[in-house]
């Protein structure tokens, strides 16, 4: 997986796996191209949290490779800055500061709604 982080509005893009989690929610995360549409597997796009965006402050690889996990994926081969989908400047940053622990566990990672 190839996760890529937007730094003009501190999204985090990521490469696309099979499963999105669920809550009694919904899903918590998606993997989307410049129009909002699902991707197959191992394709770059935008990561979406609860249909917002994820800002990158404090994002490195350990975030990355456990989103990727979360998700249904083996883990994130790598993550980048830069400014790739329109869509994110109409999105909401949903989910902020995000740390997590080298165990690649969601349940142990820190972040803000």
């Amino acid at each position: 997986m190839v996760l890529s982080n937007k730094t003009s509005n501190k999204s985090v893009n990521i490469s696309n796996s099979d499963v999105a989690p669920t809550t009694g929610t919904g899903i918590l995360f998606r993997i989307v191209d410049e129009n909002g549409k699902d991707l197959p597997e191992d394709e770059k796009g935008l990561l979406l949290y609860k249909g917002g965006t994820v800002c990158d402050d404090d994002f490195d690889y350990n975030a990355a490779h456990t989103i990727c996990k979360e998700i249904g994926s083996p883990g994130a081969q790598s993550w980048e800055n830069g400014d790739y989908f329109s869509l994110q400047d109409n999105l909401n940053i949903k989910l902020d500061n995000v740390q997590c622990l080298d165990d690649h566990e969601w349940s142990s990672c820190s972040y803000s709604e």
